[in-house]
């Protein structure tokens, strides 16, 4: 067996390659039975090192696209579930602590008791918005003994997935309760998809923008799942004309954003009112691939006056 020859490398590579995979999969298959949060952290970091693992011999040997977007999308699911678990156990202790330091407070009703709380996670899908709310409304937010930092633990631990991580950084206070409930309310009236930013992963790597590690499953028409978020970034999008003109724009990264939008050239003959006006996009009747998409929090600050609307 000679070691020199590349043919023999590329074999030993894509042997290497395919253990790496084997010890994610492994990593997968005991990540539901983990209950203890050093034993989360310790496959959270072991995940992490795979990921660098991969990419490194992706480098080093070619893989098929397909096979590195599959070993992505597993990675960012595995990390996406250790990270709930983690929230989750942080949740369940700040809570004890709390109850541990709350001064005790005298019923009217000696044997009041608040009632077991038997309600299913709401993980974000809208169908089950409007059960969840009734049912919490009803066992929780009426319960006039409990302070609103109760409340606010109480509902951080029934979230789960893209409305955990909305309200995961706002901080313990009096007013945690109020700002968490009226983001879940501001995004029940907004549809989830549009709400967001999403910018391709190719841009970034070309812009070399540095990446925040926020992670989201993502679900379209009907609950279908549509893939998870590469983590976040923060970026100024401008205008082609007035370098004055941008908008901040927090946007999630995906592989692909979208696939080639228009099959074929559009035909413009029917669009001469068109002529004479300045377009962000001159080539918008040909088929190209779109590298970023607007959520409705930034996009209606972009229009001006004296839009043409068709």
């Amino acid at each position: 067996m000679d070691k020199d020859d590349p043919k023999e490398q590329i074999a030993q590579l894509k042997i290497v390659r395919g253990r790496v995979k084997s010890s994610l999969t492994r990593l997968e298959n005991t990540a539901e039975d983990l209950m203890l949060k050093n034993e989360i952290l310790i496959s959270l970091q072991r995940s992490e090192e795979l990921i660098k693992e991969y990419e490194k011999l992706d480098a080093e040997v070619s893989v098929e696209d397909s096979e590195i977007v599959e070993f992505e999308d597993r990675y960012f699911s595995l990390k996406l579930k250790l990270q709930n678990k983690i929230d989750a156990l942080n949740v369940s202790h700040s809570t004890t602590v709390e109850r541990q330091n709350c001064p005790v407070v005298v019923q009217s009703n000696s044997n009041f008791r608040l009632p077991k709380i038997n309600i299913p996670l709401f993980s974000g899908k809208f169908e089950d918005w409007m059960n969840f709310k009734d049912l919490f409304l009803s066992t929780v937010q009426s319960q006039t003994s409990l302070s609103n930092s109760q409340k606010f633990q109480y509902l951080k631990a029934l979230l789960s997935d893209e409305p955990a991580s909305l309200i995961k950084h706002i901080p313990l206070s009096n007013d945690s309760y109020e700002e968490a409930w009226g983001k879940l309310m501001d995004r029940a009236l907004l549809d989830c998809g549009s709400e967001s930013s999403y910018v391709s992963k190719s841009i970034i790597n070309i812009l070399g923008l540095k990446r925040k590690n926020d992670i989201l499953s993502l679900s379209g028409i009907s609950g279908v799942p549509a893939g998870i978020t590469r983590g976040s970034v923060k970026l100024k999008v401008g205008s082609r004309f007035k370098v004055e003109d941008f908008v901040t724009v927090h946007a999630y990264i995906l592989n692909k954003v979208t696939s080639q939008i228009l099959v074929e050239n559009m035909n413009t003959k029917d669009l001469d009112y068109l002529k004479g006006v300045t377009l962000s996009d001159e080539d918008f009747s040909r088929p190209s691939e779109c590298d970023i998409i607007l959520g409705s929090d930034c996009f209606f600050t972009t229009l001006r006056n004296g839009g043409i609307w068709v």
